[in-house]
């Protein structure tokens, strides 16, 4: 992905202007966060299986981000990020506006670009870089097997084990790239 340095210092901002309330811990409440710039999060159970959630932005300026009803509490917060994500990397200034977060095996490439920079973002905004990294390194240096180090960051910023995985991998290439 090309744009990682911009994806991040664009996460770091809207952490940075965001309310600290938003924070219990290390862990991001990122449902306070969505509402602290007006969206309005719901769940549905009625979206089909392969959907997770999706952003809808209408002309008259409401905002909505709606998940799926049957994710895990941690995939939840991934999408609600990921629509943020959307937002603030490829729509902030749309009118009217529909995102779907779907599982699809036949997507273009021009999609899957913009589905990868919004799960880049919401992993910078749920697992900022240098807390990540603090907290990985608290708990290689404490002597936890990596197994174990994933399965303790997923529960201190409520994530699931694929998103943590996900996360190391990024943070080795933005620093190697730094």
């Amino acid at each position: 992905m090309k744009r990682m340095k911009e994806i991040t210092d664009k996460a770091n901002k809207v952490l940075e202007n965001a309310d600290s309330s938003i924070y219990s811990g290390q862990r991001i409440d990122i449902v306070k966060l969505a509402k602290s710039f007006g969206f309005m999060v719901g769940i549905s159970k009625k979206l089909p299986i392969r959907e997770d959630g999706f952003i809808y932005v209408a002309p008259d300026g409401t905002k909505r981000i709606v998940v799926n009803k049957f994710r895990s509490v941690e995939d939840k917060r991934f999408t609600v990020a990921h629509e943020l994500g959307h937002y603030f990397l490829h729509i902030e200034k749309a009118d009217n506006l529909v995102l779907l977060r779907e599982h699809k095996k036949d997507i273009k490439p021009t999609e899957k670009n913009f589905e990868d920079e919004a799960d880049f973002f919401a992993a910078c905004v749920l697992m900022p870089e240098q807390v990540f990294v603090a907290e990985k390194n608290k708990l290689t240096k404490a002597g936890y097997n990596e197994n174990e180090i994933v399965s303790k960051l997923g529960e201190t910023f409520g994530t699931n084990r694929e998103t943590v995985f996900k996360r190391m991998e990024e943070v080795a290439i933005v620093q190697a790239q730094s």
